[in-house]
């Protein structure tokens, strides 16, 4: 079935969309400037693009359900270190990370085609 890697794209989607809405904010507290807010907000797609071929042969290689289950788990410690940081520089990082993990969603989409072949697979991904 398709409902458990339908819910991890959910999950990291709904974490992205909470995290870039509240981010300016954040990093606007801690003095931050345009600049590195932006900086912030680009490195997140900068990793993801960056990160995809690797996470996707890697899921290839040691199955797509730890690659899936990794990238979650990293993506809730990438939260909390963007959370607990005190620094402009350590939300970057944080950003970073999360976008590595976030790369994860070509992996999901890999992972529904492995599961539904034939004429369903354009339906199958369509949730993910």
């Amino acid at each position: 079935t398709l409902l458990p890697i339908t819910f991890s794209v959910f999950a990291q989607m709904i974490g992205e969309g909470i995290a870039i809405s509240s981010l300016p904010l954040h990093m606007t507290l801690l003095g931050a400037s345009p600049l590195e807010v932006g900086l912030a907000t680009s490195c997140f797609s900068v990793a993801q693009m960056v990160c995809c071929p690797a996470l996707v042969s890697l899921s290839s290689r040691f199955g797509r359900a730890l690659v899936l289950r990794v990238c979650l788990g990293g993506a809730t410690l990438s939260s909390l270190l963007i959370a607990a940081s005190g620094s402009t520089a350590g939300i970057v990082t944080g950003r970073f990370c999360a976008g590595v993990f976030a790369a994860s969603v070509p992996v999901a989409q890999a992972a529904a085609t492995d599961i539904v072949s034939g004429p369903q697979t354009a339906r199958a991904l369509s949730p993910v």
